[in-house]
């Protein structure tokens, strides 16, 4: 998987940075708060800085379900108010941008602008509209990016708790509506790896509902 294979860019983009902001796209779906959550689980791990810009007023009934009952587990801003977090180093701030590579499809344009240092991890096609001033890793031949960062959970051998990897395994499921699109021999090997973490398939169900 090319996530694996460019790990280094990301190594060391996330060694430069003091604090890293994540975010993904506009109305969440399970696959960008999974991967979201996932990669915060990681940074977490490199005892990083890492907060999840969310601005979204409304959302998904499973997205919905998650951010409640992670309420205060996560630490969660709005983009309205990251200048209270920003390094005071610019050059010590990095913005990753998951499950699209689009400026136009971001939860905040203005934080695009703010912060110099962006990656972004996608599995969707590079476009017009990408986001050019970003280091990209960007693999359309996997499901979801929910499994991409399974990939780099495994790869740093993260410790994760069943309930992450509940999230991270909807995710895949959402993406391959049930394991019927976009689907490899990686997508399953990431879902059998989520399951031995303790990921429950009954409460992915519950969260797709």
């Amino acid at each position: 998987m090319s996530i694996i294979k460019e790990r280094k860019k990301l190594t060391k983009a996330i060694k430069n940075a003091k604090t890293i902001f994540l975010m993904a796209h506009k109305n969440l779906d399970l696959d960008a708060l999974g991967s979201s959550i996932g990669m915060n689980m990681i940074l977490k791990r490199k005892k990083k800085n890492c907060y999840l810009i969310i601005d979204d007023k409304n959302h998904e009934a499973g997205v919905e379900k998650v951010l409640r009952e992670l309420e205060g587990c996560i630490e969660i801003i709005k983009s309205e108010n990251i200048d209270e977090y920003l390094y005071p180093r610019k050059s010590k701030n990095l913005l990753i941008i998951l499950d699209t590579n689009k400026k136009d499809l971001v939860q905040s344009k203005e934080v695009l602008n703010k912060i110099e240092n962006k990656l972004i991890i996608d599995h969707h096609d590079l476009g017009k509209t990408t986001i050019k001033d970003a280091i990209i890793i960007d693999d359309n031949k996997v499901s979801s990016t929910c499994e991409m960062i399974t990939s780099l959970i495994e790869y740093y051998d993260v410790e994760l708790e069943s309930y992450y990897a509940t999230i991270l395994l909807s995710g895949i499921v959402l993406d391959t509506n049930n394991y019927t699109l976009n689907t490899t021999a990686e997508t399953y090997y990431a879902s059998y790896y989520l399951a031995s973490l303790g990921a429950s398939a009954k409460k992915v169900q519950y969260l797709l509902k």
